[in-house]
């Protein structure tokens, strides 16, 4: 996928950019592969999301895109596969660095880790009647995205993704999640949580 120069230029000043590594790697830009397309982004300082799912890392392309990306998301099968040959915390923990600022993994009953440098924090799954687990990764991911990028805090960014995420699955569609925000709100209310915490973090 060529890009022209108005979408490249769009791309190097958004402030975020969210995607995976496999549509990354159809990119290119007058003759740089993708990488090296990536690495315009992040030389202007957007500020690269990528989903990877149940992808691995061992792909040297996709290995290329780590230095350009803030947050890395994987679920339990490409957390699994990332850990499969390293002690846990020094397979993680390897990638962080350069700009990969966390690696989140969503570990569905198990809840989420997410690591940062020297960091790690475990967040509890909630318990909720699934109804349709459609979506709930992209629904994590993107509030996880939204609420950081409003609070700085990556313990309750986490917190509230969990939330949100937890709501989607109590309903059927991938659009579920797509709630606003006094939904959720009112989700974690009906949980016990401090909805005042995530007020005042975003305010």
């Amino acid at each position: 996928v060529e890009l022209t120069d108005e979408i490249q230029e769009v791309l190097c000043h958004a402030d975020v950019i969210y995607s995976n590594y496999w549509e990354l790697s159809w990119l290119g830009y007058k003759g740089l592969d993708a990488s090296a397309v990536v690495r315009q982004w992040y030389e202007h300082g957007a500020k690269l999301v990528c989903d990877i799912d149940i992808d691995d890392l061992d792909s040297e392309l996709y290995r290329g895109f780590i230095p350009y990306t803030y947050f890395l998301f994987m679920n339990s099968i490409g957390y699994e596969k990332l850990c499969a040959h390293k002690e846990r915390k020094a397979a993680v923990f390897q990638l962080l660095g350069n700009s990969l600022r966390a690696l989140i993994a969503t570990i569905g009953e198990g809840g989420c880790l997410v690591y940062e440098q020297g960091r790690e924090i475990h967040i509890p799954a909630l318990q909720v009647d699934v109804v349709d687990v459609t979506g709930a990764g992209d629904t994590f991911g993107s509030t996880f995205v939204w609420f950081y990028e409003k609070s700085g805090d990556l313990e309750l960014a986490a917190h509230f993704a969990t939330y949100a995420a937890a709501r989607a699955i109590t309903q059927v569609g991938a659009r579920a999640g797509a709630s606003g925000l006094e939904a959720v709100f009112s989700f974690i209310s009906t949980y016990g949580g401090d909805v005042e915490q995530y007020r005042s973090a975003i305010r």
